[in-house]
């Protein structure tokens, strides 16, 4: 069996926490491996297996199918003299990419990492989980004014079928299939991914002799002496990737 499908999930979009119904992945399931929904073609690694229902995705799930709107919701009024302020957004997770707090003057984007990036000036942060916000000021205002942020929060998708990959290649962990898989074509495709990767890193970190060269091996990797006496140390990290060093 290539693929671990045991019950169903719930999840919400924005979110990297997937909760199972009648899931043993405490048992059969290790950090690393893939995880997607059936219905879609994308994968998301697997950063930690806490419980038998609870896993943590390496990156948030991220579905432009599950949203909701959020149009000029007011988070807070000025007052003249004060440059910082802060709060929650009344709907979570929160999308990234998405957030737009509008103050006045002063307009903040989200870049993806949290960051609100204020133009003409100032900054600020924003917790995606919570809806916590904080947003420093370049200038005081003169009088009152409204502040509103206009986002995306994610919506909640219940008892979802799902799969995760459980085979692999024994050498880079590429993930195999089986005649029995779901949605086969995209192990397929995200095998090919990455090996793709694995084989340009490679090239790009290839070393090209048109000489003899005077090979040894160490406890660190292999070393390449040239005839006009470089050394070049030739490693392999536990991702596959080939790395060149001179030495």
């Amino acid at each position: 069996m290539a693929s671990y499908k045991t019950g169903s999930v719930n999840l919400q979009n924005g979110s990297s926490i997937v909760r199972g119904n009648n899931t043993e992945w405490d048992t059969y399931i290790s950090s690393g491996q893939f995880f997607k929904l059936n219905q879609d073609s994308t994968f998301y690694q697997i950063a930690t297996v806490e419980t038998a229902t609870r896993l943590i995705l390496s990156s948030r799930y991220s579905s432009s199918s599950y949203r909701t709107s959020r149009q000029n919701e007011h988070i807070a009024t000025t007052n003249v003299g004060t440059t910082i302020y802060s709060g929650y957004l009344a709907h979570t997770p929160v999308l990234q990419n998405y957030v737009t707090i509008n103050a006045s003057y002063e307009i903040y984007h989200d870049d993806g990492a949290g960051n609100l990036i204020g133009s003409p000036t100032g900054s600020g942060n924003i917790d995606y989980d919570s809806g916590s916000w904080n947003i420093n000021m370049a200038a005081t205002y003169n009088a009152s004014i409204n502040v509103t942020a206009s986002y995306y929060s994610g919506n909640s998708l219940n008892n979802m079928p799902y799969q995760i990959i459980i085979d692999y290649t024994q050498h880079y962990n590429f993930p195999e299939m089986s005649t029995t898989d779901l949605n086969f074509q995209h192990i397929y495709t995200k095998s090919m991914r990455m090996i793709d990767s694995n084989l340009y890193n490679a090239s790009i970190n290839s070393l090209t002799a048109s000489t003899e060269l005077e090979v040894t091996a160490s406890n660190h990797g292999l070393i390449l002496k040239s005839p006009d006496g470089t050394r070049w140390r030739i490693t392999i990290d536990n991702n596959g990737n080939l790395n060149t060093a001179s030495i």
